[in-house]
């Protein structure tokens, strides 16, 4: 088996794990998590949350368009369309959208999206300048 291919299964396994552990996440009451003697805000955590899912959701749309700009701009849209999506249904699980919630998600997409790519373009020239 190709190691590419492995790459690809394991990124979209591990996207598709973290979308249903996010989606069930975000659909539980608690409007603040604590972590001992911090107490950290729902839109942080929106932020965060969704900041990996941009990046993971580039890393699997690199690994299979191989074209970073593609998979940038697909894994907006998606990312964008899914935090909207998840915002939605909250209503119907005892909770209420919040604009700002969504606000929070579109940006940490936007963040996890341009980590991605910083990330990649980092590897690819330390990649390049070891082989000279």
């Amino acid at each position: 088996m190709n190691a590419s291919l492995i790459w690809k299964a394991i990124s979209w396994i591990s996207l598709l794990a973290y979308l249903t552990l996010l989606t069930v996440a975000t659909h539980l009451p608690p409007q603040f998590v604590e972590f001992g003697e911090v107490r950290v805000s729902d839109k942080t955590i929106h932020f965060f949350a969704y900041l990996v899912l941009g990046f993971v959701l580039s890393m699997a749309l690199y690994l299979t368009f191989e074209d970073i700009w593609r998979a940038s701009y697909v894994a907006i849209v998606v990312g964008i369309a899914w935090g909207g999506l998840d915002e939605w249904t909250q209503q119907f699980f005892r909770r209420h959208p919040d604009w700002i919630d969504f606000l929070c998600d579109d940006c940490g997409i936007l963040v996890g999206v341009l980590a991605f790519a910083v990330v990649l373009s980092v590897g690819r020239y330390w990649t390049t300048r070891n082989k000279t």
